[in-house]
């Protein structure tokens, strides 16, 4: 069979990302197939797997396995059209000769049949907005995932919660675990069409299927945690609330509100901020700084940020007018 390199290694490329550097034969292996009278397939991937085709010239079917990493430095090394032939054991690429793996491998899934059409730069926008709140505890599941409802994007770890702007994207309700969600994420680019099918995902591009298993792990029930209505809210210019936080060290910091103004100190660091307009009276509250300025990095393009708040231990929100998105963030017991 012969086939063009450069496609070869380009397909390789996108497979390996659904491979893992180490584990079993089916977490590390890239396998090509192809049918009689078909195209070459390259597929990698388990419980997230994506197939590629290629086109080729062949007259006899075809399939092996072998290591990603392995195929990929081969292939870098040539141009043109290689060679591909097997014994058992082994892949030759023109006179490269590299070791081939044996398993049971999952059999390549075909397109959905019923695919709808997805606005991939609104979900791609609404994913960049949000997947900073992501828990990383793998001991979470209902957390380390990202949901999507009713045109929302939501994620949270449990101390902070972002939820993007309402968008007509046209991705269907559920819950994508944590690691398929940059996969998920570059297939969009370039998708034809998106469907649920059962516990699975699956994103068509001209040339590729992406299949991910959703989280059956059932997502907290966020619209529970945001307030409705509050008591108090602040208004800040955005650059130099941005500026004062990025200054704060250590993992508490406390935000001391005037009528004016607020004052925001942390590890004996002291900012001041300016308020746009005049706030209710309020003492304090304590929020981590790192998920402040998290917030702020995320909450989009604004001169002014909304800071949103009702008892000193009630969830802070960060927020645009206008906007239905929020950034909210749990605040920390004062010290006695």
């Amino acid at each position: 069979m012969r086939v063009n390199a450069k496609a070869l290694l380009s397909a390789c490329n996108e497979a390996k990302l659904y491979t893992k550097a180490r584990g079993l034969a089916v977490d590390t292996a890239i396998v090509l197939r192809r049918d009689a009278g078909g195209p070459l397939r390259v597929s990698a991937g388990f419980l997230h797997r994506v197939t590629t085709t290629i086109d080729c010239e062949a007259d006899a079917p075809f399939a092996a396995a072998v290591d990603a990493r392995t195929i990929i430095t081969a292939l870098k090394t040539l141009d043109g059209d290689v060679a591909l032939s097997t014994e058992p054991g082994k892949l030759h690429l023109n006179a490269t000769t590299l070791p081939s793996i044996a398993g049971d491998f999952p059999k390549d899934m075909p397109a959905a049949a019923a695919l709808g059409a997805v606005n991939a730069a609104l979900a791609i926008r609404q994913i960049d907005e949000v997947a900073y709140a992501m828990s990383k505890d793998d001991t979470r599941p209902r957390l380390t995932a990202m949901r999507f409802e009713s045109g929302y994007t939501v994620a949270s770890d449990g101390s902070r919660l972002a939820k993007s702007a309402s968008a007509d994207t046209c991705i269907p309700d559920m819950t994508l675990p944590r690691a398929a969600v940059p996969l998920f994420r570059r297939a969009l680019k370039g998708s034809t069409g998106l469907a649920v099918v059962g516990p699975r995902l699956c994103v068509t591009s001209a040339r590729s299927t992406h299949w991910f298993t959703l989280s059956d792990a059932p997502f907290p029930p966020w619209r529970q945690v945001v307030p409705r209505h509050h008591t108090h809210t602040a208004r800040f210019d955005a650059a130099s609330l941005r500026s004062s936080v990025a200054l704060l060290l250590g993992d508490k910091s406390t935000w001391r509100f005037t009528e004016s103004a607020c004052e925001v100190s942390a590890d004996g660091c002291a900012e001041r901020v300016e308020l746009t307009a005049p706030v209710s009276p309020f003492t304090s509250i304590a929020l981590n700084p790192a998920y402040v300025a998290d917030a702020l990095e995320h909450i989009g393009a604004a001169q002014t940020i909304e800071m949103r708040m009702n008892g000193e231990l009630d969830p802070v929100v960060f927020a645009v007018e206008g906007s239905d998105a929020i950034h909210l963030v749990m605040p920390m017991r004062s010290r006695p």
